[in-house]
């Protein structure tokens, strides 16, 4: 497969999955109306089966329940190889989506009614996803060798042993698994008996590959391949959720790779192909599965290799909007992979996220990770920071909205610049106090009602503390709370700081009274508010400063908490999303008017950044992203005529390199005009295969819900 090539150069196989992929997502008359590959009805066949196994085992401890449905679904659900496939397993199924229109029947959705009614009367609950699992231990033991320490450790211990239900229901998903696999195998052998030679060959291979994995190590890339995808497929069933991802994939794959390559088991353009197979399947069921390529190694030297750039090139050649690629860039980065990374986020598709691989670093070792493990770092769904394998951080447990707690602040009547920040810290702590309490009450329920136990044979120390993952058995237990809009909030500050009590303009009665009747009859005074405050966003000290300060401050406040598995709570600057919850509030001192988007991740709101990208960025730089490992996103938009020939990629090289070296933690790009967006809006079936940044993802724009593609809008309107 020549991977430098452009995209009619993909193998025939390729192009004809890619075909296959694309049209899933359309409707009758081609338009583009889901964001990942969806089949409902495979949804609903694999859930009946859970709710058939809930209804045998009521009494039962719920992780022998979990794991009976678990093993139920393996043992019976509907398996199909569809033509041309070289990696078998479905994740289609995964979890209910509608897409814009469709693409479910009324009578789907009355079976879906239906699920959902038993899940309120069985109490089926299920995990968060949102984790990174330790998928090379399994590659190199197999399933087989966790069993076996299993096995070990329940012979030590009697039935009444709290820990015996556990183990037993590790064992179960571990041999469901197996199960699951080998059904694949047969089936692969009973369509070579249909086939023609070529084809045949190719499923007696497949018969093969899975005979053996998971449940043994993997001795060659294509076992390897195989073994990942089918524990990827069973995560996903175990729990139906979304962003579990597979973390530092170019790692873990490279000795199978190399070792193939060496013995002449398979050439680059084989394997290339079995990759592109892999990506295309990422492409069911889930649109937040981020893949790491790069960073460092134990050693600290560069770990990249030629997967990391074959992986780069895959995206870029499929035109990938999942598995959502990120590129660690450290000072040892080779000039090849920033080339090769800047290249792909020129095209448009809003592909790769670029991390800032010694922040992301010092950001772990700053809530107690030690240095010896924070190296091994990958992210989870969109932008969260953990070490690969061994934490369960739960990366999107809550949160608090910056904006408001400002505005709650500002009610309190402060009657000086001092005490508005006082005030401010305080509702920032209560704020803080009460999202955390209702993260922590939701943790408990769900070890209880959702344990987890093939997730936990597949995250470090859980076997052998005989703990599930949910109950505190991983090394690392994190919680997560993110600090949403911090530029609208530092703007908000700013302006009554310098309107009301340094310059005198307004007193804090007329800001309310103006934001009670969200400015009607006193544009006056959101004028005032609009532009003669500073801005976050525009390199400006002042706001810029109070930024920081309420940042860090938030951090402190946060890492002092803690979650019922004995671990603390990380901060996060930014998260998925948040800023549309601006669509429902208030009016806020920065001037925004009521039912307006707050900013978002770390960037400015919108409209409010005059200065261009580099004042932009200067600014975000200023937070403490070293304090965050949980996220700091930025999205910035540039014109594609900006980034054009060499010029243009030395262009876009300045600004990344240029925001890490300012100590930036992760940026990505979008590179479109705002013609093309509003024409899409207007003509959707022009542009069904235009891609945009949305938060930690990257999504087809016409399949976009409304609200979103006009944010969108506005935000490349200001660069962002």
């Amino acid at each position: 497969m020549a991977i430098s090539a452009p995209a009619q150069g993909l193998p025939p196989r390729i192009q004809r999955l890619l075909q296959a992929a694309h049209s899933s997502m359309l409707d009758d008359a081609g338009h583009r109306v889901l964001r990942f590959v969806f089949d409902a009805g495979e949804y609903l066949d694999k859930e009946q089966l859970r709710i058939a196994s809930y209804r045998e085992t009521d009494g039962q401890p719920m992780c022998l329940r979990r794991a009976r449905a678990f093993y139920h679904i393996c043992a019976h659900w509907r398996i199909a190889i569809p033509a041309d496939e070289l990696v078998v397993g479905s994740q289609r199924g995964n979890i209910w989506w509608r897409g814009l229109r469709g693409p479910t029947t009324p009578q789907q959705d009355e079976r879906h009614a239906h699920v959902q009614q038993a899940y309120q009367e069985l109490g089926i609950a299920f995990g968060e996803g949102h984790v990174v699992c330790d998928y090379p231990r399994v590659l190199r033991e197999g399933l087989r060798a966790q069993v076996d320490r299993i096995d070990e450790l329940l012979r030590g211990v009697g039935a009444d042993d709290p820990r015996h239900a556990m183990w037993e229901a590790m064992k179960i998903t571990c041999e469901a698994a197996r199960l699951f696999a080998r059904r694949y195998a047969q089936a692969a052998r009973d369509l070579a008996q249909q086939e023609d030679a070529r084809r045949s060959r190719e499923l007696l291979e497949i018969a093969q590959i899975c005979e053996r994995v998971p449940w043994e190590p993997a001795r060659t890339l294509g076992e390897a391949i195989q073994s990942f995808w089918l524990m990827h497929v069973l995560l996903h069933v175990e729990s139906p959720q979304v962003a579990y991802s597979p973390g530092r994939m170019d790692q873990y794959l490279y000795p199978f790779y190399r070792d193939d390559l060496e013995a002449g088991r398979c050439s680059r353009e084989q394997a290339a192909e079995k990759l592109a197979c892999l990506w295309l399947k990422f492409w069911q069921g889930d649109e937040s599965q981020n893949l790491v390529i790069g960073g460092i190694d134990a050693d600290g030297c560069d770990a990249t290799n030629e997967l990391s750039y074959l992986m780069l090139d895959l995206t870029r050649e499929l035109r990938a909007f999942q598995p959502s690629v990120s590129v660690r860039l450290h000072a040892g980065a080779p000039a090849r992979l920033w080339d090769t990374a800047l290249e792909l986020a020129r095209t448009g598709l809003g592909q790769p996220s670029m991390f800032n691989d010694e922040v992301v670093r010092a950001a772990l070792e700053s809530i107690g990770v030690p240095a010896q493990e924070a190296w091994d770092w990958a992210i989870v769904g969109c932008y969260e920071a953990v070490v690969a394998g061994a934490e369960w951080g739960r990366t999107v447990a809550c949160g608090v909205v910056l904006p408001m707690t400002v505005t709650k602040a500002l009610r309190r009547r402060p009657a000086e610049a001092d005490e508005l920040w006082r005030f401010t810290l305080q509702q920032l702590g209560a704020d803080i106090d009460a999202a955390v309490q209702a993260a922590n009450s939701h943790e408990e329920h769900q070890a209880r009602h959702a344990p987890s136990p093939f997730q936990s044979v597949l995250m470090r120390d859980c076997i052998d503390k005989g703990l599930d993952v949910y109950s505190g058995g991983a090394r690392h237990n994190f919680s997560a709370c993110w600090a949403g809009s911090i530029a609208t909030a530092a703007d908000a500050l700013a302006a009554v700081r310098r309107l009301i009590f340094q310059e005198g303009a307004l007193s804090v009665d007329q800001l309310a009274d103006a934001l009670d009747r969200d400015f009607d009859g006193t544009e006056d005074v959101r004028q005032l508010l609009v532009r003669r405050a500073p801005k976050f966003g525009n390199d400006d000290d002042e706001v810029d400063g109070l930024a920081r300060e309420l940042a860090q401050a938030f951090c402190a406040r946060v890492t002092r908490a803690r979650n019922p598995r004995g671990g603390s709570f990380q901060p996060s600057l930014g998260m998925y999303q948040v800023h549309y919850r601006g669509l429902d509030a208030p009016a806020t001192p920065d001037g925004r008017h009521a039912g307006v988007t707050f900013s978002a991740g770390v960037g400015p709101t919108q409209g409010y950044n005059d200065r261009g990208v580099t004042a932009t960025l200067a600014s975000c730089a200023k937070l403490p992203h070293e304090l965050a490992p949980d996220g700091n996103f930025l999205i910035i938009s540039l014109q594609p005529g900006l980034l054009a020939g060499g010029e243009g990629l030395q262009r876009l090289a300045q600004l990344v390199r240029t925001y890490f070296e300012q100590g930036g933690s992760h940026v990505m790009v979008n590179v479109v005009d705002v013609s093309t967006l509003r024409d899409a809006r207007v003509h959707p079936e022009r542009h069904r295969d235009l891609m945009v940044r949305i938060s930690g993802l990257s999504a087809y724009f016409v399949a976009l819900a409304g609200h979103i593609q006009d944010d969108i809008i506005n935000r490349t309107a200001g660069g962002l």
